[in-house]
């Protein structure tokens, strides 16, 4: 688990898991490390 992603890893993430964490539903966990959950 990656809890320490790099700004701009996570600022590309952001759009991707903007996306996809829409059409499902969220919990805090995602929001702290949404690339550990995967």
């Amino acid at each position: 688990m990656n809890d320490t992603i790099p700004p701009y890893i996570n600022a590309e993430e952001a759009r991707t898991n903007s996306m996809k964490y829409s059409s499902i539903p969220v919990r805090g966990s995602k929001f702290k490390n949404p690339l550990g959950e995967r």
